[in-house]
């Protein structure tokens, strides 16, 4: 709630020092995605259909000086805020203060403003996401670096998270690193116009990761999430999504057909997702 209070007394302040302020609306999604399942016996069920909204806008106030919102509802999840406020230092070197994520979760995760943050799997998710922190932002050579300061309210510690992000020929690199004195976490993503992997791995007992392959006819994909302390998969299925538009009949809709199984829960799943972004 302080942060909160902080956000909002920030912003009327530069409303009043800055009278024409620039909105822009940096994301937007909306989508429902639907499961169905078929488990050992054939017996098949759905679940409901969920909805998920979201937004990320941007005030700029001036050249330099900016402020940020990022908000969700989900029809069967909790719903999210998060609020920033960014302010270049010098030329390539920038700061930001308030409650967003960490370079290991914004790096290796979908946008949470995005529509894929709704279909995101588990071996995503597992990723630590956003906290209240201070994080300083540098480009170079073509690489950006963070590096933050950030506080765990789940364990109540302060933590430090890194990441560094840039290209290699066509290839998409990026990855981060958090640490605190109970536990140490890494993820990593590689993508490329062939597949994107991505893996997660911390000290004391998750590792998680997701390979998708991208083809001209459907894109395989693989997921896992490993719980060492117990010695087990929570999570682990294999199967395709295809991608499509009906641009003939409506515009701006995208759909995606997936189906897998499940080898945890040792079912069938069919998904319907469909977005606008």
């Amino acid at each position: 709630m302080r942060l909160i209070s902080f956000f909002l007394v920030l912003t009327c302040v530069c409303v009043s020092v800055y009278s024409q302020p620039k909105v822009t609306i940096v994301k937007k999604s909306a989508s429902a995605l639907s499961v169905g399942q078929y488990d050992s016996s054939g017996n098949f069920s759905t679940g409901d259909v969920t909805l998920r909204f979201a937004i990320e806008p941007k005030v700029i106030f001036y050249e330099g000086g900016e402020l940020s919102l990022r908000a969700g509802y989900n029809t069967n999840e909790k719903n999210f805020l998060q609020f920033w406020y960014d302010q270049v230092l010098m030329g390539a070197t920038s700061i930001r203060i308030g409650y967003f994520g960490r370079p290991i979760g914004f790096l290796n995760r979908p946008n949470p403003a995005g529509a894929g943050a709704h279909f995101e799997a588990s071996g995503t998710n597992q990723i630590p996401g956003a906290t209240s922190a201070i994080m300083l932002t540098h480009k170079t050579g073509g690489v950006t670096l963070y590096q933050g300061l950030y506080y765990n309210q789940q364990r109540k510690v302060p933590e430090i998270s890194i990441g560094a992000s840039g290209k290699i020929g066509s290839s998409e690199l990026k990855g981060g690193v958090v640490i605190n004195n109970e536990q140490q976490g890494f993820a990593a993503t590689t993508k490329s116009n062939l597949f994107s992997l991505t893996g997660y791995y911390e000290t004391e007992k998750v590792y998680s990761g997701c390979l998708e392959i991208y083809t001209p006819i459907v894109d395989p994909y693989f997921v896992i999430a490993y719980d060492r302390s117990k010695n087990i998969e929570t999570d682990m299925e294999i199967g395709f999504t295809k991608s499509f538009s009906l641009s003939e009949y409506q515009t701006g809709a995208m759909y995606c057909l997936g189906a897998g199984y499940n080898t945890v829960s040792k079912t069938a799943n069919i998904y319907l997702w469909v977005y606008i972004e």
